[in-house]
């Protein structure tokens, strides 16, 4: 009767090892997804010419106006609201995280 035990014991190990797997290649193909996502993201952004075009406007807050934005946070704010809309955008239209 003991060996009826103990091979209950080892097929539920095995099946409990087997979904451990299971569940550990899922989750590196779908980082694996989001990283080639954002890599392809990056590569648009940086090929469309975006950066120079930010960085521009930068150097037109330069003087007083200058001071006063980066004294009330002002790009960092707006680097915040952007992420919040893009996160909001990726929760409400995709089908899957939202």
């Amino acid at each position: 009767m003991d060996w009826i035990k103990y091979s209950l014991e080892y097929l539920t190990g095995l099946v409990s090892g087997v979904m451990d797997a299971v569940v550990y290649y899922v989750k590196l193909s779908f980082y694996a997804l989001a990283n080639g996502l954002f890599d392809a993201l990056q590569s648009l952004l940086d090929g469309s010419g975006l950066s120079a075009k930010i960085a521009f406007l930068q150097t037109a807050f330069s003087g007083p106006l200058g001071y006063f934005a980066d004294f009330f946070l002002i790009p960092q704010s707006l680097a915040a609201l952007g992420s919040a809309y893009l996160i909001r955008f990726l929760i409400r239209r995709l089908p899957v995280i939202g």
